[in-house]
């Protein structure tokens, strides 16, 4: 282990926060494949699984900063409540799956799960700022967002392994979900006792559920929007790609060497992260994974395309590994939490529409236009970011939390 990661674990909290971190990315990558092989074994009908993780999805996405306005208001124990809902309604999930529950009653169920999804990771990344201290949030951001790409990857193999091979995969699944309860216990008892408020807020004020921050934050917000419909028009368009001269399994390959890129620039990010500031590292990591992705649309062999997708991975390993660092600069504290579910929301939708996207294009039978879909998202973005830099970075101002730019961290660098 590096010396940054040594300076980091090294302080008090930062290693019960990097386990309740692990689960709460490990834990949510399994939903996808893993409640899709509950409710498809229980109904017989991808169609009805399909049905299922869409309301799921949509339940979570519309929901998102509503969920984290109220942990950011009421701490700890709006965590805990929502955390018990959601395991319920997804254990009464696979209750009624098992059942041979008809579709309506599983939507729903599958709705209220994703409605009251615990804000984890969004926790997560604001008590690592907390824990971390503006020297070490660096470190600690890159590493929060490396976990969320080794799960994405690690995941579904971890499903694959505890559900597939079952004969009845609700049991090992819902076992799984213990690890959303025993992270958000964690992420609880690492919160402050009172939750963070402004002493001069008023009752009644920031009632509306609008975007915590300025110019700046709408910068980010509008990067991951783009970003996500790059990644969801990739995860149809690629496959697509791929059948066209083998299998569309073959595209796992190269999105598994676009995680791995993504992970290891999110943690060698922090390494030199001081010497450049959060919004150019921002701008540049998407500037690099648009080149990559475009490199995609035009190589029709899978080594060619593995390779291509490196320094797109890379790229979106620094501008993610970024927006965790950025995020700390542009929303105030007491609407932190909050503020990462508004860029959950906007990935939601981003993903939903890149999609749809890639799928329209795909029924016209072109496969080439659904792989430029991702590079023109992703070029957006980076225009986006560089067009609004001196907004993000002008948006920083000297708060306890915040990531400190002006100087290198010598022997605490972050990875």
């Amino acid at each position: 282990m590096s010396s940054p990661y040594r300076a980091l674990l090294a302080r008090p909290g930062t290693r019960p926060l990097l386990a309740a971190s692990s689960l709460a990315w490990f834990s949510y990558s399994i939903y996808g494949l893993g409640f899709v092989l509950v409710v498809e074994h229980g109904t017989g009908s991808f169609a009805t699984a399909g049905a299922v993780i869409a309301a799921f999805s949509a339940g979570s996405a519309a929901l998102a900063p509503l969920r984290g306005r109220l942990v950011d208001r009421c701490g700890r124990s709006a965590l805990l409540a929502f955390a018990a809902v959601h395991v319920v309604a997804l254990l009464a999930l696979i209750a009624a799956a098992e059942s041979g529950a008809s579709a309506g009653p599983l939507v729903v169920l599958g709705a209220l799960g994703g409605a009251s999804a615990p804000p984890l990771i969004a926790v997560a990344r604001s008590e690592w700022s907390r824990a971390a201290g503006p020297s070490l949030a660096p470190i600690a951001h890159g590493l929060n967002a490396a976990l969320s790409e080794f799960a994405q990857v690690i995941g579904p193999l971890l499903v694959a392994v505890a559900a597939g091979g079952a004969a009845d995969p609700g049991p090992p699944v819902a076992v799984l979900l213990g690890g959303v309860l025993l992270a958000a216990v964690v992420l609880a008892r690492a919160m402050p006792t009172s939750p963070a408020h402004p002493p001069d807020e008023a009752p009644g004020r920031e009632a509306s559920l609008r975007p915590p921050g300025g110019a700046g934050f709408l910068i980010v917000a509008g990067g991951e929007l783009l970003l996500a419909i790059a990644f969801g028009a990739l995860d149809i368009a690629l496959p697509a790609l791929t059948a066209r001269d083998g299998s569309a399994a073959d595209a796992a390959f190269p999105l598994a060497a676009l995680a791995a890129a993504s992970a290891a620039a999110a943690l060698l990010s922090g390494t030199r992260a001081t010497r450049v500031a959060p919004s150019s590292r921002f701008a540049a990591g998407l500037g690099l994974g648009a080149v990559g992705l475009a490199l995609l649309a035009v190589l029709p062999e899978l080594v060619p395309l593995a390779i291509a997708c490196l320094p797109a991975g890379a790229g979106m390993g620094l501008a993610f590994a970024a927006v965790f660092e950025l995020l700390d600069a542009v929303v105030d504290e007491h609407r932190a939490i909050e503020a990462f579910t508004w860029l959950t929301a906007a990935g939601g939708a981003g993903a939903a529409a890149g999609a749809a996207l890639a799928g329209l294009s795909l029924a016209h039978g072109h496969v080439g236009h659904a792989m430029l879909v991702a590079p023109a998202a992703a070029g957006l973005a980076a225009l986006l970011a560089v067009g609004g830099c001196s907004h993000v970075a002008g948006a920083a101002r000297p708060t306890p939390r915040e990531v400190v730019t002006s100087e290198p961290l010598r022997a605490s660098s972050r990875s």
